[in-house]
């Protein structure tokens, strides 16, 4: 990150994999991630791990059959609904009711939200409320106890 933006973690979150009902996946507590070899591959386009997740997969011989890319959450929630296939998300990320999810393993894969600002620029009387109220508001976290898992 440049030398001229702060960026002060707020919490991570870790990827899960998201299948339809009665998918194979939904008798395991977690799912590793060359289980997923040989699924249909919804790609979430706007992903910021898609091309980190296309290089460990490649690396490690796991073969997926993408069937389709959105930059649309909504409409891949929906074909993951539909049974059409499985894709990867973030566990904070709002899902679809009845969408089951489970944790990715091996390897785990965690994301770090953070608020950005410009060190030393004023906030105008909005942009500092809001900075408080996030800065206040008792975040979950994957790695924080009493999280949800």
């Amino acid at each position: 990150m440049p030398h001229r933006l702060r960026a002060e973690p707020i919490y991570r979150e870790r990827f899960v994999v998201a299948f339809p009902p009665g998918h194979r996946f939904t008798r395991m507590n977690a799912v590793k991630t060359s289980d997923c070899g040989g699924e249909s591959y919804l790609v979430r386009i706007n992903c910021e791990y898609v091309s980190r997740w296309d290089d460990y997969l490649r690396d490690n011989g796991i073969k997926l059959r993408e069937a389709y890319r959105s930059e649309r959450e909504d409409w891949i929630q929906t074909m993951v609904m539909a049974g059409m296939g499985i894709c990867f998300i973030p566990e904070f990320s709002p899902a679809q009711s009845g969408l089951n999810t489970r944790p990715l393993i091996e390897p785990e894969v965690f994301r770090e939200i953070c608020l950005v600002s410009v060190p030393g620029r004023r906030f105008s009387p909005a942009v500092s409320a809001f900075v408080q109220a996030v800065k206040r508001y008792p975040w979950q976290s994957a790695d924080k106890p009493g999280s949800p898992s």
